[in-house]
């Protein structure tokens, strides 16, 4: 195999060096420096180099990838970016990798939900917590609120939340988190996030309840 030969580990394009150097407009001694210095998706990305900050690692992006759906994207990232040792990004920088990551066909650029106002597909739940369909619908039939939309389903984090925390449904979700750290730290964080939302709603509703009766 010729090893001048390089495949772009996203779009799976496949040119030899001469030939990278020149769609990037940069020269071959340019090109070869990029390579030692920089992962290669980001030597194979057109325009100027980043900055050290700039830079994402394949864990990072993989990571990126995976949660780039879910609410709360800027906070979910930055606390795991603690834990992990990884630069903190701004929603601008979180953001703009996400446009790359689409524009290469890393990402899917279709968003079926709101996911800013706190639905979640099926999928995206799955996804969210690591784990298979199965317990997903397990948790449905022990009561995990759900809404039909056409012939889908979505969910509520803030219903999710609500059952995560009640008897029958905490100790099936601890179970299917369990040894997860990504999954532990999205769970805690959508329990801090949404239950304060849900006794509000609950103490407008026992409100109004009173007021009609």
């Amino acid at each position: 195999m010729n090893k001048n030969f390089i495949t772009h580990p996203q779009t799976k394009e496949r040119l030899c060096k001469k030939e990278w150097a020149a769609k990037l407009g940069i020269t071959r001694t340019t090109f070869s420096l990029r390579l030692k210095k920089h992962p290669l998706v980001i030597a194979l990305t057109p325009g100027r180099m980043p900055s050290g900050r700039d830079v994402w690692s394949a864990k990072e992006e993989a990571y990126l990838i995976d949660i780039h759906r879910t609410p709360n994207l800027y906070k979910r990232w930055n606390r795991l970016a603690k834990i992990r040792g990884w630069k903190p990004r701004s929603h601008d920088a979180l953001n703009g990798r996400i446009t790359l990551l689409k524009r290469e066909g890393a990402i899917d650029g279709r968003r079926n939900l709101d996911e800013s106002a706190g639905w979640l597909s099926l999928n995206q739940l799955r996804h969210c917590l690591c784990i298979s369909e199965d317990p997903v619908h397990i948790w449905i039939r022990q009561g995990l609120k759900v809404t039909r939309e056409g012939s889908s389903y979505k969910i509520h984090l803030r219903d999710f939340a609500i059952w995560a925390c009640t008897i029958e449904g905490a100790p099936l979700v601890a179970k299917a988190v369990n040894g997860n750290a990504i999954a532990g730290t999205w769970l805690l964080v959508q329990i801090g996030n949404w239950m304060p939302e849900a006794k509000k709603s609950r103490n407008r509703n026992g409100k109004r309840n009173l007021e009609v009766a």
